[in-house]
């Protein structure tokens, strides 16, 4: 197995959100977070027509992947993070208070490391759990949101 997470989905941008400890080693040296993933076994992703292509590609052997660098992250836009907050902490400290802007005051080495990839300090939390920040009433709102097991980010790096 490749042993990496990828995020995204052809034939739009996908890029490598996190490199699992099982991958091989060369995986590890030489596969950076937040690389663009542009072919695998010759078959560019911007062509490909969804991720049922791109899994069928991957599943193939023998597999060549061309990798290609990050992407600038305000190239990116606005990204939707899933967590099931019992598996591992979010890892994220929020300067401002709803329903004024929220941002990223800091991001922990203990995030996970597609936070640790895509939600640099200072980015700007839009929604949690598909409620708006702007339409929040106060910190207390945003903590609730927060509390929950499941959670759903939209940020903007």
């Amino acid at each position: 197995p490749l042993g990496l997470g990828l995020r995204g989905t052809p034939p739009g941008i996908v890029t490598v959100a996190e490199v699992f400890a099982a991958a091989p080693q060369h995986v590890h040296a030489s596969v950076p977070l937040g690389c663009r993933v542009v072919a695998v076994n010759s078959v560019a992703v911007e062509e490909m027509a969804g991720k049922e292509e791109l899994a069928r590609e991957l599943s193939r052997r023998p597999l060549e992947v061309c990798f290609g660098p990050p992407l600038n992250l305000e190239d990116v836009g606005p990204q939707v993070f899933l967590y099931n907050c019992e598996e591992e902490p979010l890892g994220l400290a929020l300067a401002g208070t709803p329903p004024g802007e929220v941002t990223v005051a800091e991001v922990f080495p203990s995030a996970p490391a597609s936070i640790r990839t895509w939600v640099p300090q200072g980015s700007k939390i839009l929604a949690v759990n598909g409620m708006q920040i702007k339409d929040m009433l106060d910190r207390n709102e945003l903590t609730e949101e927060l509390s929950r097991r499941a959670m759903e980010l939209l940020v903007l790096p």
